[in-house]
């Protein structure tokens, strides 16, 4: 039998699996994705938080944005501030995960591109506009286990 999928759509709510759990390593992951059979071609980043826990993967998935292929490719300064906002998730949840003890290893569970849950990042970060752009800023961590 395969492993169960479990989405959180909280950050909190994950943290306190994680602490039940107490895994030894979490897979912290950025990445882009198409979107099937959009037309034009969108582009989808995401960052995901996922550990095992004997028949069930748990993990908070997060929405970076989305944008158009083709701005992508013509247009260099979007293409940055995507890979921008991937790097600064990315250290953002391997900060919030360090208090926990675990490893964050990079990685994403095969098949958990079939979960549609989507967490929120309050406790983790804000959206804040610099000009055009939207930025991700850290938010101060409301509590820390013991």
């Amino acid at each position: 039998m395969g492993k169960h999928i479990i989405g959180y759509l909280t950050w909190e709510d994950f943290l306190k699996e994680l602490e039940a759990a107490r895994p030894r390593t979490v897979r912290v992951q950025t990445y882009h994705l198409e979107v099937p059979r959009s037309n034009p071609p969108l582009v989808r980043f995401w960052a995901d938080v996922a550990f095992l826990s004997r028949d069930e993967i748990h993990i908070a998935r997060f929405l970076l944005g989305s944008e158009f292929d083709f701005e992508l490719r013509n247009n260099p300064d979007r293409a940055r501030h995507f890979h921008a906002l991937m790097e600064t998730a990315g250290q953002i949840l391997r900060q919030a995960l360090a208090p926990y003890g675990v490893e964050a290893r990079p990685g994403v569970f095969a098949g958990t591109d079939r979960i549609r849950i989507r967490t929120s990042p309050e406790g983790l970060w804000r959206w804040e506009r610099d000009g055009d752009k939207a930025r991700l800023v850290p938010e101060i961590p409301q509590e820390v286990p013991a």
